[in-house]
């Protein structure tokens, strides 16, 4: 689902990216709405997604730069702490799900690319007994804009995807729009209504968790269409960017340590402090080193060494 969504922006991002004559609100829409999918390491792998954000960059429109900037730094950090965690060989296991012949075997044939037709009548049936049981959608909003409805049906779609398709879902998709409606006026403000519904859609439809609070009441349409983007993200987007950003934190306090070692140990009164291994590249004396045994037992222990300054790394066999 959250591939398929990334594709379909994408797509739509580099329409705009080719385009003569950008429609900026639209690009900054669809930039926001990325941004608030739960993407993963994988997914950007996969559609290259970055590619395009990166052309947005070269846009005169700066709020526009500012966004596509925003997406990718957000993106590096969530790529960046995925590497380091996959520098374990069980996060390795775990990330790669195996050997790339099984990742091919994973992708569609020529043979089982399409469902044979009993599968797809049973499909096909199935859809049309969930349909039949959905109520019809409320005859007082044949009295709106299309456009409002439009918006009405499609909150209401995403409102369906928690499994409930009673007369809450109209419900609460129509105070969810008349909420948007006040806050932002169909008429007079199209484009920031239309740019709130785009994040609520997105969110409501990701996010399972909000999507019920708001079909309880727990959450009433007048907070939900005041709520920011980080704010409608749910507990485990929470988490990984939570963890991602002390892994960062950590990152950079461990950099300027290792680059500023000879000076912490002059201040503490250390002697000692500079390598014992000069860097062979930069000649640096702030380097450090490890040893380990990586050959038979009666054979020296080989050192591995690395410069704080240049980031050069070499091995010295004992």
């Amino acid at each position: 689902m959250i591939l398929a969504d990334v594709q379909e922006l994408q797509a739509k991002l580099e329409k705009q990216a080719q385009a003569e004559e950008p429609d900026f609100e639209l690009v900054l829409d669809l930039l926001n709405r990325l941004e608030a999918l739960p993407v993963t390491k994988d997914i950007l792998a996969r559609t290259k997604v970055g590619k395009t954000v990166q052309k947005i960059k070269k846009f005169d429109a700066k709020n526009a730069v500012r966004a596509a900037k925003r997406v990718i730094k957000t993106w590096k950090a969530l790529v960046t702490g995925a590497s380091r965690l996959a520098a374990a060989p069980e996060a390795i296991a775990s990330s790669t799900g195996g050997s790339p012949e099984a990742s091919k075997a994973e992708q569609p044939t020529p043979s089982n690319a399409s469902a044979a037709p009993s599968e797809r009548a049973s499909e096909s049936s199935g859809q049309a007994a969930a349909a039949a049981v959905r109520p019809s959608t409320p005859d007082s909003w044949q009295e709106l804009p299309p456009k409002r409805r439009t918006v009405r049906r499609k909150l209401s779609g995403a409102l369906q995807k928690t499994g409930e398709t009673g007369d809450n879902v109209y419900t609460v998709a129509e105070e969810i729009e008349q909420a948007m409606q006040e806050l932002h006026d169909f008429e007079t403000a199209n484009s920031d209504y239309q740019q709130k519904f785009r994040m609520l859609f997105t969110n409501l439809g990701s996010n399972k968790a909000l999507a019920q609070e708001v079909l309880r009441s727990e959450l009433k349409a007048e907070e939900l269409v005041r709520m920011s983007t980080n704010d409608m993200l749910s507990e485990e987007v929470r988490r990984e960017r939570a963890r991602v950003q002390e892994m960062n934190r950590e990152a950079i306090s461990l950099d300027w340590e290792q680059k500023n070692r000879a000076k912490i140990y002059k201040d503490l009164g250390i002697e000692g402090g500079v390598g014992q291994y000069p860097c062979p590249k930069c000649k640096s004396k702030n380097t450090s080193y490890y040893l380990k045994q990586t050959r038979s037992a009666d054979e020296p222990m080989t050192v591995f060494c690395s410069c704080d300054d240049c980031r050069h790394r070499w091995r010295i066999n004992g």
